[in-house]
């Protein structure tokens, strides 16, 4: 069937809901760390569409499997059993931290999230949950409830009062802009320490746990200090309250280490990973310990859970990461990333703060480095001027219309050239910016 752009575009304002800030590009095809749009234009893509391509688009080992799997079984229910979702049972069980050897598939993060918490919820008994200032869990009416980003974030859960629950949400780790206005390591942690205090004196119920991403994601690439997850773990042990580890975003090699939980030297009681986990295909998973391991009869299980085409994209993509060392890749070009833009920032006084592990980066932008007031507009333009050159930057953090933070986190295959070709552009559009 032939049908145009102008067709196209006119189909999407016709028959989409729009509930999400869509732009008009219309992507076709993708190979690595390059994405084509419909008219052929090329961009090198520093977001692997919602960080999911850690391996990048369209790799042949991923796509290989997948086609394998589809010709012999496309889907069954989860209730029977297949060898692809059995196989990456186990070797999820492999490469997770120690202990972590139980597991349950999921189809998104936020549906994901929720069976961590029912974990959670049967092994305490408890209803409450700790979360942090900033942080972002999902979009179910019960993950939008466990999430607290940006202020235009709040007018999601306005009018659904009723389904979306209310967490004790405590503040998080972010140095730059200190809750407790202190200044690291004189403020002994007490970001950390107000957790216990959280767990001491703000639930009417027994805490079910303490859930968190080991570095926020949408609320800006916030990365906690040295202590603060051994000061998390402690309290949880403490209290013997499950410690939930969000690695959505962060696990499957993008922070440098297959999960961020182990640059921190902490592992949680309950993980939960997806994103990367099936290279483009939709699969997440929690896993646990034994202890946590419970739940009633037929609390948990949906039509697609644990497919076998994407448990075959999820065994393809973790052998990649593994035999391609995309994981010390990752590292590596991190750095590099990382180097260039605190030379940047030398020059550009809109960029407040550089930070991240591997290749999960944030540059915050401010309009002037003693008030740091959030530079909104400004880091939008720097992503939509970015992406006429032909680079694509996420944005999220602070403020309102989605942020104030630069995000970059391209596949972990990107190569030096890549990484200088992302640096120079985003140079070019800092001058024009900056003006």
């Amino acid at each position: 069937m032939s049908i145009n752009l102008d067709e196209l575009q006119s189909i999407g304002q016709r028959r989409l809901i729009g509930c999400w800030e869509h732009t008009s590009t219309i992507m076709t095809e993708g190979k690595g760390c390059i994405i084509r749009d419909i008219t052929g234009k090329e961009y090198l893509d520093c977001t692997a569409q919602a960080w999911t391509l850690s391996v990048g688009h369209s790799h042949p080992r991923v796509i290989g499997a997948v086609k394998d799997q589809i010709e012999k079984l496309a889907n069954v229910f989860f209730a029977y059993r297949n060898v692809p979702m059995l196989m990456l049972a186990e070797k999820l069980a492999q490469i997770n931290p120690e202990g972590l050897n139980k597991i349950l598939f999921g189809l998104c993060g936020s549906t994901a999230i929720e069976g961590a918490m029912h974990l959670a919820m049967r092994y305490t008994g408890g209803q409450d949950f700790v979360t942090f200032y900033n942080a972002y869990h999902g979009r179910t009416f019960t993950t939008i409830g466990m999430s607290y980003t940006q202020e235009s974030f709040v007018q999601v859960k306005k009018g659904l009062e009723k389904f979306v629950p209310k967490p004790i949400r405590v503040p998080s780790a972010y140095c730059y802009r200190c809750r407790f206005g202190l200044k690291y390591p004189t403020c002994n942690l007490l970001c950390a320490k107000f957790v216990e205090t959280a767990l001491q004196h703000a639930a009417d119920t027994e805490v079910a746990g303490v859930m968190l991403e080991p570095i926020q994601a949408n609320g800006g690439h916030i990365v906690p200090p040295p202590g603060y997850f051994q000061e998390i773990r402690r309290i949880c042990d403490q209290y013997d309250v499950p410690l939930i580890f969000d690695e959505i975003q962060t696990g499957m090699g993008r922070c440098g280490k297959m999960f961020a939980g182990q640059i921190f030297d902490v592992i949680p009681d309950i993980m939960v990973i997806g994103k990367g986990l099936g290279a483009g295909f939709p699969i997440t998973a929690v896993v646990t310990k034994e202890k946590y391991a419970h739940l009633e009869q037929g609390e948990w299980g949906f039509t697609h859970s644990g497919s076998p085409f994407a448990c075959a994209a999820a065994l393809a993509a973790i052998d990649v990461l593994i035999e391609e060392k995309l994981i010390e890749n990752a590292e590596r070009m991190g750095k590099m990333f990382m180097d260039g833009l605190t030379e940047l920032a030398k020059r550009y006084p809109i960029i407040g703060d550089v930070r991240g592990k591997g290749l999960m980066i944030g540059i915050e932008m401010v309009k002037d480095r003693e008030s740091k007031e959030p530079a909104v507009e400004e880091a939008e333009e720097i992503v939509n001027q970015a992406m006429e050159r032909g680079v694509l930057f996420g944005k999220s953090g602070v403020g309102l219309r989605g942020g104030n933070v630069v995000k970059i986190k391209p596949p972990l295959c990107i190569t030096k050239e890549q990484v200088g070709q992302a640096l120079n552009v985003l140079e070019d559009v800092l001058k024009e910016v900056q003006s």
